[in-house]
């Protein structure tokens, strides 16, 4: 499992520790808040992240890529930019949000939010950006995850305690945001001070020649970040497009039933997905492109070996909480997870294909790539909500996806050895021995009386059938015994020894 390093553990628990919190604030603020307060509160979470989505515009990731840091000037130049446009932004929503509340359109309090909460946001990314984008360059991941973990903490809690003290709502989610994004921007340019150069940056940079500043490069880098920001768009629109077509046609009550299953798929696998493909980029660059594909499949390999056996067991968790809680009210949920369970398959083999191909294609070809991938992913799902209902988008989403891992092969792969690439990807992700076990386990437990308290044992069981996380423990435990400090167990994994090698 590629993600067990130390940097990646604090990670993905930083990936975790987000995703757990905001569904659980939503669940708590939904019960707490007038359904009006609540919709503006999700409005300006909304607003916030889409309008980051806006500013960034791609860069971090393109700067992430780059086979060289840039210029000193290079740096001010995007700085400046970046903030020009954050206060823009910040203007034009202002007044737009004043003309409303003016109209009587908008409560006073409500525009006050959805200006202070985005703002929040833009302002304090500017600064941001070049400290993020130098860390996950040089891979200092486990930094970056302890500060976002916190943030989303303080971000999403602290609203309650400041309402219990008898603060108003509106203003209690302003204060959150002001300190969750201040901090977040602060910490993480003190951890990039604090790390100073590192020796093969400093290296490289002595041994480059001396570049003249000017803003072409700057240029350059805006088009390349606007590739990937149109990259970022697409997947947003898959990823909602549950949202957008069930609710016309369906109802809110199965978009809450999707949403549901949706969000118990990301639970299990969204963490380690994330936060291993966020590591991979970086790690791509500095590999030579004959070297990726062997490192794609090592991810691939390890993400499925991690992920499919806790999917595999879900529909039989969510029965039991259901009976539990739901009082069955969560059956149409629990019958969409199959599907979802194989959309996470080819989800996976995509995510990892797509990061290879954000490194190794041309910006646009990737975009181009996106975009192909969303136009057959919305045809799919209003032919299967045309012809199967809800059921029949999440069957869509399952055979939709395996599409955009095709398409991505065909441009990453030599001419005729697209197929080939494709089965190779699919065989690391299906031909796993914890699948099998975790299958065979579930046939057993549906058939026991009392099946959930074996349930967290089964992915345990089935991970101990990997030969590599066998030797791994086998390696921990001899070094236990021995006494003495031994090569990290990342080392060990899938993937980890072979990138440290390489380099």
């Amino acid at each position: 499992m590629p993600a067990l390093s130390r940097d990646g553990i604090g990670l993905v628990a930083a990936n975790a520790v987000a995703l757990m919190a905001g569904a659980g604030a939503s669940l708590a603020y939904a019960r707490w808040l007038e359904p009006a307060s609540f919709a503006h509160w999700a409005m300006a979470l909304a607003a916030g992240r889409c309008a980051l989505l806006l500013l960034d515009g791609g860069l971090k990731t393109v700067l992430v890529r780059q086979p060289q840091d840039p210029d000193t000037q290079t740096w001010r130049t995007l700085e400046r930019g970046c903030a020009a446009a954050a206060l823009g932004l910040t203007v034009v929503l202002a007044a737009a949000l004043a003309g409303l509340a003016a109209a009587g359109v908008i409560a006073t309090t409500a525009a006050a939010l959805l200006v202070i909460y985005p703002a929040a946001y833009l302002l304090s990314y500017p600064a941001l950006l070049p400290a993020l984008a130098r860390l996950e360059r040089s891979g200092r991941f486990g930094a970056l995850g302890r500060v976002e973990g916190i943030t989303a903490l303080v971000e999403l809690v602290l609203p309650a305690l400041l309402m219990a003290c008898g603060l108003a709502w509106w203003l209690s989610f302003c204060v959150a945001a002001v300190l969750a994004r201040s901090w977040r921007t602060w910490q993480t340019r003190a951890v990039e001070r604090a790390i100073g150069p590192l020796p093969a940056q400093a290296q490289a940079q002595a041994q480059a020649p001396v570049a003249v500043p000017s803003a072409g490069e700057a240029r350059r880098l805006l088009r390349a970040g606007l590739a990937q920001q149109a990259v970022f768009a697409l997947a947003m629109l898959r990823d909602l497009t549950h949202v957008w077509l069930l609710g016309p046609w369906f109802g809110k009550a199965w978009v809450g039933q999707y949403a549901l299953a949706h969000s118990a798929s990301a639970l299990v696998c969204q963490p380690l997905v994330l936060g291993a493909t966020r590591m991979l980029l970086p790690e791509l660059r500095t590999l030579a492109p004959a070297q990726r594909r062997q490192r794609v499949m090592q991810q691939i390999s390890g993400l499925c070996m991690a992920s499919l056996p806790p999917m595999l067991l879900l529909p039989l968790a969510l029965a039991s909480a259901d009976a539990w809680l739901g009082a069955g009210k969560w059956a149409d949920a629990r019958a969409l997870l199959p599907w979802l369970g194989l959309r996470l398959v080819g989800g996976v083999v995509a995510t990892v294909l797509g990061t290879w191909l954000c490194v190794q294609a041309a910006p646009w070809a990737a975009t181009r790539a996106h975009a192909r991938w969303t136009l057959v992913e919305i045809v799919g799902a209003l032919a299967g909500l045309a012809l199967g209902g809800p059921p029949g988008l999440a069957m869509a989403s399952a055979v939709s996806v395996w599409f955009a891992a095709w398409d991505f092969c065909g441009v990453l792969a030599a001419p005729g050895q697209r197929l080939g690439l494709l089965r190779e990807a699919a065989a690391c992700a299906l031909g796993r021995p914890s699948l099998l076990v975790a299958g065979a386990g579930l046939w057993l437990l549906q058939r026991w009386p009392q099946p959930w308290p074996w349930l967290p044992l089964l992915p345990l069981l089935a991970w101990l059938a990997e030969a590599r996380v066998r030797q791994a423990l086998r390696r921990l435990a001899l070094r236990l015994v021995a006494g003495r400090a031994g090569p990290p167990l990342a080392a060990t994994l899938p993937g980890q020894g072979a990138h440290r090698s390489a380099r």
